[in-house]
């Protein structure tokens, strides 16, 4: 029996996976990062297929999950950047504030009792320390060291009920002390 170009046994083939639709779709789908066992069940083979494609196909996937993985650190650095450049412009507020006014805030007030000469005139000075500026621009430079990963990490290890050893991590390479 001969077969013409036109005939679907002659255009289909023996891989199921290298359809050009399916085999796009399964790309995808490993860029993706799914386990070959969900591309399996979505196409319909075994898993050891799919296990086969990607190794056949490692070497054109690969550029592919490199540049994504690029995008998502791209995507990540620049949220971050706008998120300290937000708190940055937080606390140059905080510090046009403290610069223009001072943190100490003194209200002078001049109160007469009485009338004529027997009046008497008492200034009262007020003076107001405006602590939550300074919390705010501590907590904003808090905000900034988490988001640089400049704080020192804490772990707790409980020896019995009643100790507690608190191991920080400073980020300083003993080794070479």
């Amino acid at each position: 029996m001969v077969t013409s170009p036109e005939s679907p046994s002659r255009t289909k083939s023996k891989k199921p996976l290298e359809r050009p639709q399916t085999r796009k779709k399964v790309e995808a789908w490993i860029v993706e990062g799914l386990p070959n066992t969900e591309i399996a069940r979505r196409v319909g083979v075994h898993h050891s297929a799919v296990a086969k494609f990607r190794h056949r196909h490692e070497d054109s996937i690969q550029p592919i999950v490199a540049e994504v993985e690029r995008q998502i650190i791209d995507y990540a650095i620049a949220n971050k950047v706008n998120r300290i450049a937000e708190l940055q412009h937080f606390y140059d507020l905080t510090r046009k504030e403290v610069d223009e006014y001072g943190i100490i805030v003194v209200e002078t007030r001049t109160e007469t009792d009485g009338e004529g000469v027997h009046a008497t005139t008492t200034v009262i000075e007020t003076r107001d320390y405006r602590s939550s500026l300074v919390k705010e621009a501590r907590g904003i430079l808090r905000q900034v060291s988490e988001e640089l990963d400049q704080l020192p990490r804490s772990s707790t290890i409980n020896i019995d009920n009643r100790t507690q050893i608190v191991i920080r991590d400073y980020g300083i390479d003993t080794r070479s002390l």
